[in-house]
């Protein structure tokens, strides 16, 4: 299942995204899917290029750990985007994005759970 979980999102500001679950229930408790993968583009970017996202893990949603850093150096990664495999031992997973000198574009990103 692909779970969309930033659409169109303006650059222009920094922003966190809402804490996501990395395993759920299904069906009412019958099945457990779990985040597989984290893929992320943005296009149409302008200013300059030097933003950062930072994907955080937490076990409880108050203490939390960088799992990664990626830089935002380019107008467009749709062609070749980021794409995070996950092996999770945690229990959430959010988004940080910091604009530094960006002024424009959009960003969008999914999480696929199998």
């Amino acid at each position: 299942m692909l779970s969309e979980i930033i659409r169109n999102r303006m650059m222009n500001a920094d922003f966190t995204t809402e804490w996501f679950p990395v395993q759920f229930d299904t069906f009412n408790g019958a099945m457990k899917s779990s985040a597989v993968s984290l893929q992320v583009s943005w296009k149409a970017v302008t200013g300059t290029l030097n933003g950062k996202i930072e994907v955080i893990a937490s076990d409880d949603q108050v203490m939390e750990s960088i799992g990664t850093t990626t830089n935002i150096n380019s107008v467009n990664n749709e062609s070749d985007s980021e794409m995070f495999v996950m092996y999770p031992s945690f229990n959430f997973i959010k988004m940080k994005y910091t604009k530094n000198g960006i002024t424009g574009g959009t960003m969008n990103a999914v999480i696929q759970y199998e």
